[in-house]
């Protein structure tokens, strides 16, 4: 079906378990051509590889103005609504104001489709990746290291 509509400007990429390594096999065997973008379970990807999704679909949209980005989660839809939400961020920020439409498109389709964030921190992830891309959150490179703890209250077990 695919293939009919859309020839070969389209391209599915596979918001799946993995290490972002893999070619999208599963995928590739039902729709003949995907791209795995190594989603790790059901968490959301560290945000350099959430980044690099985002420069996956951009530039394969870019390549082609007949390009058509098909997103394919298996089981979890969450998955599909974060891509979606960053992706709009990333390609309001980095992408080309021709898209503006496209944009329009997603939000709807987000809203349709793909339910409201069930998850508090994939919605705070999101505000966080959108936060990196405007400039308004810096990275701290040197790697935080935690001293010590300190707890208050009764930890006693209770028994019964």
């Amino acid at each position: 079906m695919l293939n009919n509509k859309h020839g070969e400007h389209y391209m599915v990429f596979e918001v799946s378990g993995g290490d972002g390594n893999s070619d999208g096999h599963a995928a590739r065997n039902i729709f003949g051509r995907a791209r795995s973008l190594g989603w790790p379970g059901d968490l959301a990807p560290p945000l350099e590889r959430l980044c690099a999704a985002c420069k996956h679909i951009e530039s394969w949209l870019a390549a082609n103005p007949k390009n058509v980005a098909i997103l394919l989660a298996w089981g979890n839809r969450e998955r599909l609504g974060v891509l979606v939400a960053a992706y709009m961020h990333y390609s309001a920020i980095c992408g080309a104001p021709e898209h503006a439409l496209d944009r329009y498109a997603m939000r709807r389709y987000l809203d349709d489709r793909v339910p409201m964030f069930q998850l508090p921190s994939n919605k705070r992830y999101i505000d966080t990746f959108a936060g990196l891309l405007a400039g308004q959150i810096r990275v701290n490179a040197a790697p935080l290291q935690l001293t010590h703890v300190s707890v208050a209250g009764s930890l006693a077990a209770t028994t019964t």
